[in-house]
């Protein structure tokens, strides 16, 4: 998603999504940074490329080719293609996307905004897509599958194994307390993917302190385990990548062909790590439209480093929306509660705006 000009970024500044749903078109939330207001518009699944006519049109209506066995060959064949990036040269350039839609939403109207400012969430993305699937099901196999207990007293067992790791390194803003019913299904743990509940925060801190517990308890002549240890330790240098370079506007050239090199292995091992457990009856290592998208995050660090555009700021804000929506729902029904919410917060949005104006 490159930017006719530099001067054209600092002009227009950059534009978020907050959540992309892909397949079929969904609402979306768009943020500016730095961020100021939501709009919401439609955007369809071909958002970021033109995909070939044969790789999803021949599938059914509702169901999600990424995770349907049949088509698991279009994972490393047409979804990611990450070594070859067949796709890349299919990416919409903003004079092909606005001839595709010649009626754009208001906010792409405007001289100097451009397709190419769209930026994909790397919270949603990666701490609440890619690594909320794969971290539970390092734990699924751990609990359910590697320790010789029952699966509560060998999850008790790692979380304690856990929780002197974050103490010995002083780390903050992690799980206060770790159940089944955190990542699974208790009464019918493989019924579905496991995925891991809890605030972006506790989830990214959760890597580093699984990758410590797995490398404790894998068999290091298993191919599948060296596979799974390798995809904890690419996630886990993702983020360390962004974190060491913190200070930048966007990634240096060398760090970011690294980062890239990282990225791109993690999303074709993570796919091929799925595919072994589909073959083999497990429902693990969920694959979802995040695993592509968060090529494009990665992608888009060249430009604009992540930390400047995810969207952290608004998952903190939820800390003071929900005493608000409890004091809402008192003797309010309940499709009342959204207007009545709504009312408030601009009330008090702008009572605060005033009082801020009137020093």
């Amino acid at each position: 998603m490159p930017f006719s000009s530099t001067s054209e970024f600092e002009l227009a500044g950059f534009l978020a999504i907050e959540r992309v749903d892909a397949l079929g078109g969904s609402l979306k939330c768009i943020r500016r940074w730095p961020p100021k207001k939501f709009v919401s518009l439609w955007i369809p699944n071909e958002f970021f490329w033109r995909p070939p006519p044969s790789t999803f049109q021949a599938a059914p209506k509702r169901v999600n080719p990424f995770n349907d066995k049949e088509t698991c060959k279009l994972k490393l064949g047409c979804v990611l293609l990450a070594a070859r990036r067949q796709w890349s040269s299919e990416l919409w350039t903003h004079a092909d996307w606005l001839l595709a839609h010649p009626e754009p939403h208001h906010l792409f109207r405007y001289a100097g905004i451009s397709i190419s400012f769209v930026y994909v969430d790397w919270m949603h993305t990666k701490h609440m897509g890619t690594d909320s699937w794969l971290y539970a099901s390092v734990l699924w196999l751990l609990v359910y599958k590697m320790l010789p207990g029952s699966p509560d007293e060998n999850l008790v067992q790692l979380w304690e194994q856990m929780r002197a790791f974050y103490k010995a390194r002083h780390i903050t803003g992690t799980y206060t307390n770790m159940f089944l019913g955190l990542f699974t299904k208790r009464r019918s743990p493989n019924t579905s993917y496991p995925k891991m509940r809890g605030k972006a925060c506790e989830i990214k801190l959760l890597g580093e302190a699984l990758l410590q517990v797995w490398l404790h308890y894998y068999d290091a002549a298993s191919d599948i385990h060296g596979q799974i240890r390798l995809l904890l330790q690419y996630s886990v240098g993702l983020d360390a990548i962004l974190h060491d370079n913190r200070e930048v506007s966007c990634l240096p050239p060398a760090i970011f062909r690294q980062f890239m090199d990282t990225c791109e292995r993690f999303l074709v091992l993570y796919s091929a790590v799925n595919r072994h457990f589909v073959d083999s009856g497990y429902l693990l290592f969920n694959v979802t439209p995040k695993l592509h998208l968060l090529w494009h995050a990665a992608h888009a660090c060249q430009f604009i480093h992540s930390r400047h555009t995810w969207c952290y700021s608004g998952e903190d804000n939820m800390q003071h929306m929900r005493p608000m929506v409890q004091a809402c729902l008192k003797g309010s029904k309940k499709w009342h509660v959204v207007n009545k919410l709504v009312d408030k917060f601009a009330r008090g949005f702008t009572f605060r705006m005033q009082r801020q104006a009137a020093f």
